[in-house]
């Protein structure tokens, strides 16, 4: 779908949680050629793969778009969790033993990699708009503020 330049409310619709999704379009997007060595088009084949798909520099840069988008209109969410998992090329982290929450819950954020790298391994208070998976709970959040707590 990220190949055929599908919007991000197609792809929402197609997998259904919000952080499985938003890890695959990080994973298109790392596996896509930069085109910086001259390498422009790469093919997938395979068991997995139902039919001959290419990701191209074209895709990389879908594929970023996307990632930046926000499908949910919710309103607004805190949540106490510890930063874990901290991805800087994808502006991703995820907070793990989150208070009212039975699981992880990956962050968007447009922090400054300085700024999250302090965060690491820090309880911390976010607050953002929600994306909800199965059974209603919180599994993308789109981070507007973050409070560190230690």
């Amino acid at each position: 779908m990220v190949a055929n330049n599908r919007s991000a409310r197609d792809l929402a619709q197609t997998i259904n949680d919000p952080a499985e999704r938003d890890m695959a379009l990080a994973a298109v997007r790392h596996l896509s050629p930069s085109g910086h060595i001259g390498i422009t088009e790469i093919e997938l084949l395979g068991r997995q793969v139902a039919k001959q798909t290419s990701l191209t520099t074209d895709t990389r840069r879908h594929a970023r778009g996307i990632m930046v988008q926000r499908v949910s209109e919710s309103p607004p969410v805190t949540f106490v969790g510890t930063v874990r998992e901290v991805d800087l090329d994808a502006s991703r982290f995820e907070i793990r033993n989150v208070e009212g929450q039975p699981q992880d819950i990956r962050c968007a954020h447009e922090l400054e990699e300085d700024e999250v790298k302090r965060l690491m391994d820090r309880r911390v208070r976010v607050r953002g708009v929600p994306e909800y998976g199965a059974k209603n709970v919180v599994r993308l959040l789109w981070v507007d503020e973050v409070e560190a707590l230690e």
